[in-house]
């Protein structure tokens, strides 16, 4: 799987800038976070269309990606234009599979910035460059507004913008994991099955919720449900780890 993470401009193109803060800035570092993150699946490759401030065209990121054979594009931008939130873009003719993509990426991402304060922009297409150009399915991600006060003082702090990489890392995996076909190799899959062999109807044991409570991974009353044929959400994943981790032999 070959992702491709996109640092909206740079170079001599600044993009917005607003309250002390270049978008070009903002895009490289929360992309090259991402990359950190998705660099841990040993199953997924990632190329970057620049990871230093220099101009790379539109045409020469979607040249990357798709002479690349990418499998996914993701576009990392800072919005501008007096508004709030967070909204995210496929094209217009985009594929029915990107826009599953997207709608999975998007609620990750969404509900981290609801749970943060800030409004939920939608789901929306456009005519972008590099979402038109692109070969693969491709989304363009604008986190904030820049020339939001409350945004960009957000956007400022870098445990946040570690935060942000740390959602869309968590969107991507859990969507290309669901729609583009990504499997496990064969011996995840026996580690699954044994996972799976003690936990009847699809719950997870008792004590597994309460380790992921006593850590603070599961807050409030989190009951651990986790369907086969359901997503998994961030508690449910930190308790398959943790099975996994013991599994492998930890403790």
């Amino acid at each position: 799987m070959k992702i491709v993470i996109d640092p909206g401009h740079g170079g001599t193109d600044p993009g917005a800038v607003s309250n002390g803060l270049k978008e070009k800035d903002l895009t490289l570092d929360i992309s090259l976070k991402l990359n950190e993150y998705l660099k841990k699946y040993s199953n997924i490759e990632t190329i970057l269309t620049r990871t230093e401030d220099r101009d790379v065209t539109l045409a020469q990121r979607a040249n990357i990606a798709n002479a690349a054979n990418a499998d996914f594009f993701v576009s990392i931008h800072i919005n501008a234009g007096g508004g709030t939130g967070f909204e995210s873009f496929r094209h217009i003719n985009a594929s029915d599979k990107t826009a599953s993509i997207q709608t999975i990426i998007h609620k990750e991402v969404a509900d981290f910035f609801k749970n943060k304060g800030f409004v939920d922009r939608g789901i929306k297409t456009a005519n972008y460059a590099v979402l038109r150009e692109t070969k693969m399915p491709a989304i363009l991600l604008e986190f904030l507004f820049i020339d939001n006060a409350k945004d960009a003082a957000f956007l400022k702090q870098e445990t946040n913008r570690q935060l942000i990489a740390q959602t869309v890392c968590t969107g991507i995996i859990r969507a290309i994991w669901d729609k583009a076909g990504v499997k496990t190799e064969k011996k995840e899959e026996k580690l699954m099955e044994k996972l799976f062999k003690d936990v009847p109807d699809g719950h997870w044991a008792i004590k597994d919720i309460e380790w992921a409570k006593e850590t603070g991974i599961i807050r409030g009353d989190g009951n651990g449900d986790f369907g086969l044929g359901k997503s998994v959400t961030r508690e449910e994943l930190a308790v398959i780890m943790h099975r996994l981790f013991e599994l492998l032999g930890g403790k």
